[in-house]
């Protein structure tokens, strides 16, 4: 494996890192900003699924305009585009670890189809969630999917953070094995 590749790889996650956290900070700046003006904080409808679409409706209709405007802004644009950041810094660190700890061997494309999927569920999520706050009061059949496109994404986010770990183990024991070989 060369030396430029770890690299570029490295440069990647490192872009991909830091797109995300400036992207955060940007997005919570004018939506802590906003929070203070409504009435009630909303709950995201992304963060804690609800049970099916009249649980997702009961929460639209016990907000008000302001809120469910926020929501639909919040969602139309800092929420559509953190998702361009952190799925390319999931893939890339997914690649990184899969290098780190398999050296030589080929990357498995099927793990790299994890952050995808996340990536993926957390778009229809947001759509979905758009979608039926402008058209409330009328109430959506899609509105039925967006539980399981909430517990589809943090079930491939749950998934991602166990091969992380996997990843991270494996390399401890391999450090570890190494540092014993080298006492002998």
């Amino acid at each position: 494996m060369s030396i430029t590749f770890f690299k570029y790889l490295k440069f990647l996650l490192l872009f991909f890192l830091t797109g995300t956290i400036f992207w955060s900070v940007l997005m919570m700046i004018p939506a802590i900003y906003d929070f203070g003006k409504l009435n009630g904080t909303p709950e995201m409808l992304d963060v804690i699924p609800k049970k099916n679409a009249n649980s997702v409706y009961s929460y639209i209709k016990n907000m008000d305009l302001k809120n469910r405007n926020f929501l639909v802004h919040f969602y139309r644009l800092e929420d559509l585009i953190y998702p361009m950041f952190y799925g390319p810094l999931l893939v890339v660190t997914l690649v990184y670890y899969q290098r780190k700890t398999f050296p030589g061997k080929k990357i498995k494309p099927f793990v790299l189809i994890i952050p995808l999927l996340m990536v993926l569920f957390d778009y229809l999520e947001n759509f979905t969630i758009i979608r039926v706050i402008q058209a409330y009061p009328h109430q959506l059949q899609v509105a039925s999917f967006l539980p399981g496109f909430t517990v589809a994404k943090w079930s491939f986010g749950i998934i991602f953070g166990v091969m992380i770990m996997y990843y991270t183990r494996l390399l401890t024991l391999k450090k570890k094995s190494n540092l014993q070989k080298k006492i002998r």
